[in-house]
């Protein structure tokens, strides 16, 4: 009776002691023999896994918050790379060569010997799986990577063969998103990141001067819709609404560009236009996120009495 009752006093005293900060599984296990490496090192793992249980414990808005990241980056990277293998998997190889290919009078050999050349520069060439992983390094910041960024070739001159020498051109980059295909956005075989970045500050004044401008019209056509429930202002505003929330984001913003372009002759370059050419865009996006937040304001408006109304 006696020995039951001592063994349950040391494992309360032991569950006791596994709640204070200074209590080290580790340490206690040391202390009473000698053990391997494995189960040092497995103690160290279940003594480390408590204290951040303990930690998440007293803070649980932290770990509430660790959780919703690491979910979040977990979705993340399942997105990424089922996108990717996607894209690849129904994208056939000859997309990657030049349109006017066949213009050049090339054997099949010569293509295909092309065509691999520029598979490697895409980061597209070889099995699926380590293109993936590629991909995922790549796009990876500060790990150093060696990425190819273009060919050095030299071309017969009896025209027999394409490629009698060839040289991958590489450079560490710590972060690479690839080169662009798409003659649309950039010139074919550009880094996508500098593609990426030059573009940036357009972007950014253009967001940035429509979101300021969104939410200063949605508020007041908002809180007026507010006041007036039910009359004809709101029955207009909620219609309207509708109608710009039914119609897709796309569809406006080619709507606008057309309009712009063609029926009013502004310039498409956003950089080279006049103050219309900069004006059309911002229309646009605010068109988009005005009636969203708009409703939004109504239906939470409390300024009966604001005196905008």
């Amino acid at each position: 009776m006696k020995s039951t009752l001592k063994t349950k006093q040391e494992q309360l005293n032991l569950k006791t002691q596994l709640l204070l900060d200074d209590f080290s599984l580790l340490n206690e296990t040391n202390q009473q023999h000698k053990v391997s490496k494995w189960t040092t090192f497995k103690y160290w793992y279940y003594d480390t896994s408590a204290n951040i249980y303990k930690y998440f414990v007293r803070h649980p808005l932290y770990g509430y918050s660790f959780k919703r990241i690491l979910y979040g980056l977990i979705t993340l990277l399942l997105s990424v790379i089922i996108l990717y293998a996607v894209i690849r998997t129904i994208t056939p190889d000859v997309k990657y060569l030049p349109a006017d290919i066949r213009k050049t009078g090339l054997s099949k050999e010569q293509i295909n010997i092309l065509l691999i050349d520029r598979m490697k520069r895409f980061g597209v060439y070889g099995p699926l799986i380590p293109q993936i992983l590629t991909y995922l390094k790549n796009i990876t910041p500060f790990i150093p990577k060696q990425v190819v960024i273009g060919s050095e070739v030299v071309i017969s001159t009896n025209g027999q063969a394409i490629i009698d020498s060839s040289r991958l051109i590489t450079e560490t980059r710590y972060l690479y998103l690839g080169v662009t295909t798409a003659t649309s956005v950039a010139e074919e075989g550009s880094d996508a990141l500098k593609t990426f970045l030059d573009a940036m500050p357009y972007s950014f004044a253009i967001g940035s001067v429509s979101v300021l401008i969104s939410y200063a019209l949605a508020i007041l056509i908002g809180v007026r819709a507010a006041k007036k429930k039910g009359k004809l202002f709101d029955n207009v505003f909620n219609g309207v609404s509708a109608l710009l929330l039914a119609i897709p984001s796309i569809v406006i913003i080619i709507g606008t560009f057309i309009f712009s372009v063609a029926v009013l002759g502004n310039s498409g370059i956003y950089n080279t236009g006049s103050f219309a050419t900069r004006f059309w865009p911002i229309f646009a996006i605010v068109v988009i996120n005005l009636p969203g937040i708009a409703t939004f304001v109504r239906r939470y408006s409390w300024w009966n009495d604001c005196w905008l109304c």
